[in-house]
């Protein structure tokens, strides 16, 4: 696996999605010249296409200089391009720049600085170029270049604020934006700006769990995916991408790296599981993207009974290769048996699979039907209550929502006596 210095640009199709939602075949043939357009350009300006990413690129360039007018070129010609194309035919792309080092491996590259890149491209505005203040220190003349200065850019899970640059086609458009009119539009779109002199001393470790792949029961994998997040979203120093996001790339043939990219993340978590008589087993692997190797493999096997036990042992393997401390409350955890009964965990999770992921107003219904019989199996499943409440508000049954709520306001009073 050598290491290289090299440069290298993401791009990605602005609202690709819900151009897929409405014609699909329409935005494929989009995506299809979109692909045309980047590639000349790449391969005009010494470059070469790494690989696609769905509707993003991620391209190599032998220098940085070749990236900028590459990326130059590409925005210029779908702009000319989109002047003459109906709206809903117009293509617009996000494009961040970068160079450094990389691991090479089978045509692909990996490491730290492949993942800045990513993350420049995704906060970049639409129709734009933005590069890193490695990439204007490296050109062989960044006079030659319109660029804005945007200084402590917050870049999701890197710790360090980043100085970053807009790159304008030509110096009337480069007059036409002021600094603080760059930084105020993207305040707008949600970009964070951190005091470098204020940021905390503790570096921010990121991941992302998959939906495991169920064998037998469809909505285990769900569950143990979800409850996983949940888990990790109480620990501090640790990062995770939210279920509704992972949601998407269940069973998708995006490899393991490229869908890492996508949620931004350092280290992504899948896996395979099966119930087999009362026993759970699963299959678990994760990989780091800096390197694109697993760094932790291991079949894990435990009573349906003691699912708290399993779910505190991927997270305690988690954070030790994470070197992060693990929470007392993981430990005490582990130490304890189910906290809901197997049945009503199973409905349960069911149902939250139709009121989140389905997202259907037809499906509250089913799942408030499947939240009570998770209640009927386990009364003191408080989040059982929680969500049939939530559902039932959602369906205009706010007086029964109401009653639900004191039930399990009810029920944790109880709990805190029974457990000080």
């Amino acid at each position: 696996m050598p290491n290289s210095h090299t440069s290298f640009f993401f791009s990605d199709i602005v609202g690709y999605s819900k151009m897929v939602e409405h014609d699909e075949k329409l935005a494929f043939r989009l995506l299809q010249e979109h692909n045309r357009i980047i590639e000349k350009s790449v391969t005009e300006n010494e470059g070469r296409i790494v690989k696609y990413i769905g509707d993003s690129v991620f391209a190599e360039f032998e220098s940085p200089d070749s990236a900028c007018i590459a990326s130059l070129k590409i925005q210029d010609n779908l702009k000319q391009r989109n002047s003459l194309s109906r709206k809903d035919e117009r293509i617009h792309i996000r494009l961040g720049v970068h160079t450094g080092d990389a691991i090479r491996e089978e045509g692909d590259l990996f490491g730290n600085d492949i993942n800045i890149a990513s993350r420049i491209e995704s906060i970049a505005q639409p129709d734009s170029v933005f590069i890193s203040d490695a990439v204007l220190q490296n050109v062989k003349s960044p006079s030659n270049y319109h660029a804005r200065q945007i200084d402590n850019v917050k870049l999701k899970n890197i710790q360090i604020p980043q100085t970053l640059h807009k790159l304008y086609p030509s110096k009337k458009e480069w007059e036409q934006e002021s600094a603080a009119e760059l930084a105020e539009a993207l305040i707008e779109t949600g970009v964070n700006f951190i005091d470098a002199a204020n940021i905390q001393d503790y570096d921010t470790k990121s991941i992302a769990i998959l939906v495991f792949e169920s064998l037998g029961d469809a909505y285990f994998g769900y569950g143990l995916c979800n409850d996983l997040i949940s888990e990790f979203n109480r620990i501090s120093q640790v990062y995770v991408a939210d279920i509704q996001d992972v949601i998407k790339y269940k069973d998708s043939d995006i490899a393991l790296p490229d869908i890492g990219l996508k949620l931004e993340v350092d280290n992504i978590i899948d896996g395979v599981c099966r119930i087999e008589n009362d026993r759970i087993h699963i299959s678990i692997r994760m990989m780091s993207l800096e390197t694109g190797k697993t760094i932790w493999k291991e079949e894990l096997s435990e009573l349906t009974a003691n699912l708290n036990v399993l779910r505190g042992t991927i997270v305690k393997r988690v954070l030790e290769i994470l070197e992060v401390q693990v929470p007392e409350f993981i430990l005490e955890k582990m130490s304890k048996g189910m906290s809901a009964n197997p049945k009503a965990y199973k409905l349960y999770h069911e149902g939250l699979y139709h009121i989140e992921i389905v997202k259907n107003t037809s499906e509250y219904p089913k799942a408030k039907s499947l939240f009570e019989k998770a209640i009927k199996f386990d009364e003191n499943f408080i989040e059982a209550y929680a969500q049939c409440a939530l559902t039932n508000f959602k369906m205009g049954h706010t007086e029964e929502a109401e009653e639900l709520i004191e039930d399990a306001l009810g029920e944790v009073a109880f709990q805190l006596i029974r457990f000080p």
